[in-house]
Parts: structure tokens; C-alpha cells; sequence
């Protein structure tokens, strides 16, 4: 009996924390955060986001996911958006939008195929909330995105040029590990780290949720390959359980004459120093 009391005591505690993050995750995206960054040249980066295919530029985001597995295709999202609920904030939005002009929308441009983002090690214990957001009251989550990024339209990857990754994301509650972040390169064979510090871009905290407040944050992580590879996959893990992922966008842009030396050839180079040095060593004894 006691047993029995247990178990569905706390099978009641999981779903109302679950219920709870879900109801207010969704009510409260009307905070005073800011809009997501606009990629473009006013804003110091070497690209402008696209609106139509047929560039060296991809953007895809999305602000609900449906399901834990994917696929979670990515969605028109809006730009910057007013206060849905009437609150007065002055020159700072709701934090709804994904950058640019008051009602403007982006469509996902991305010729060489769909983005994905789902739970990678847990899906079946990972929920949706009623927002949909994606998030577990007990475990860590670990987020993985799957992005097409055949931009020089040949097949196979490409060992010439530099691609840039911008990827922005907003979470609630537990933050996310800010060391995890890791770009599965294909043209390397190896997983690549941020190419510059992790930027905390916007953050605030309101009252409500399962543990009394909700922290909203929102980050923005970098990631520079050599070449163009058909296919890149980024993964981040949450620093604990009660990590809410609530949306995420993704710039992608491939420069063809930005040079870069291949992992190999930096291989060789080094190998290279290091003989010399030796070398230079053994003489002066």
C-alpha cells in the first residue's frame, strides 16, 4: 500500500511539474527578451541572411517542435515582433522575433535540403510541452541538429573555401553545458568546438514555473569548417534535467575563396616545426 502511495505520488509530482513547465513556457514568451541577432552586415558578419535559394547563405530556425524524435522541420518565423500581450516595454520587444523589421517573416532558404532537431540519447523519456518545447523534469537533454549544407552544389564535400555556422537558441530553466557544444565536421573527421566564446545574448528571469522562477536565456555559438561538406551535425547537452529547449535558428554561409589549410597539410606543418626544432637543438649542442 505504502509502495503503491509512492509510486503514484511521484508519477503526480512528475506530471504536474511537466503540465506546469509546459503551461508556463508557453504563457511566458512575452518577457522583455530581446529578438534573436539578425545575421547580416550591419551587424558586423560577412554575409547577409538569405530570403530566396540560389546563394552561398542558408537560413532555417524553429520555435515548436513536435516531436522528441524528429523530424522536426524547421518553420516561417517571424522577425521582430510587437508584445502579444499589451505589456509596455519601451524600445526592448517581446523577445518573440528572430531579427529584422517589425512584421517581417523568414522563410527557411536552405536549397540543399530540410534542417532536424531532436532529443539524440533519450527521445522516449524527453517531453514535449504544451508549447512545444522540448524537455525532461528529471533527466538531461541532449539536443542534436542535422543541417543540409550542400551550398556549392557539387556532390561529396568540398576541401576548398570556409563554412560559417551561426547558431542561436533559447532555453528555460537549467541552462545549457556552454562546454558541450560540438560541430561534427565530416571534411576533418573529427567534432570541432565554438570558433569564439559562447555569447550570452539575452537573459532574464520572471516569476512562475515548478521551482517558483523561470530563467529565459538565449545564446549565440559560432562554429568556422574548412571546405563544404553536404551535411553537418551540431550537438549540446543541457547542464542538467529541467532544461526547456524553446526555439533555435541557424545561418549557415560558404565563402569559396577563403583559404584554409587542410587538417593534414596543419599536421604536416606541425610535424615539420617540430623536426626543425630538434634539429636545431642537436647542432647548437
Amino acid at each position: 500500500m505504502n509502495r503503491r502511495f509512492s509510486i503514484c505520488n511521484r508519477l503526480f509530482v512528475l506530471s504536474l511539474s511537466y503540465l506546469m513547465a509546459g503551461a508556463f513556457y508557453f504563457r511566458s514568451e512575452s518577457s522583455a527578451l530581446a529578438d534573436f541577432v539578425l545575421v547580416n552586415s550591419a551587424n558586423g558578419y560577412s554575409w547577409d541572411r538569405p530570403t530566396a535559394p540560389g546563394g552561398n547563405a542558408t537560413f532555417q530556425a524553429g520555435e515548436s517542435f513536435s516531436s522528441t524524435t524528429g523530424p522536426n522541420a524547421p518553420q516561417t518565423v517571424e522577425g521582430i515582433s510587437p508584445p502579444s500581450n499589451g505589456m509596455s516595454i519601451g524600445a526592448v520587444n517581446a523577445g518573440r522575433g528572430f531579427g529584422g523589421a517589425t512584421g517581417s517573416i523568414w522563410n527557411p532558404v536552405n536549397a540543399a535540403g530540410v534542417a532536424n532537431v531532436f532529443e539524440s540519447v533519450d527521445p522516449a523519456n524527453v517531453f514535449l510541452t504544451s508549447g512545444g518545447n522540448i524537455y525532461s523534469p528529471t533527466l538531461s537533454i541532449f539536443p542534436r541538429l542535422t543541417i543540409p549544407n550542400n551550398i556549392d552544389g557539387l556532390p561529396g564535400n568540398q576541401f576548398v573555401g570556409l563554412t560559417s555556422i551561426v547558431l542561436q537558441l533559447r532555453t528555460i530553466g537549467t541552462i545549457p553545458n556552454l562546454n558541450s557544444f560540438l560541430l561534427s565536421d565530416p571534411i576533418s573527421g573529427t567534432q570541432i568546438g565554438p570558433s569564439s566564446p559562447i555569447l550570452n545574448i539575452g537573459s532574464v528571469t520572471i516569476n512562475g514555473g515548478p521551482g517558483g522562477t523561470l530563467a529565459y536565456n538565449d545564446y549565440l555559438v559560432r562554429f568556422e569548417a574548412a571546405g563544404n561538406a553536404d551535411l553537418y551535425t551540431i550537438d549540446f547537452a543541457s547542464s542538467g534535467s529541467s532544461m526547456s529547449l524553446d526555439r533555435v535558428a541557424i545561418d549557415t554561409f560558404f565563402n569559396p575563396s577563403v583559404s584554409v589549410p587542410e587538417p593534414r597539410i596543419l599536421s604536416l606543418i606541425a610535424c615539420s616545426l617540430v623536426l626543425l626544432l630538434h634539429r636545431r637543438r642537436k647542432l647548437a649542442a
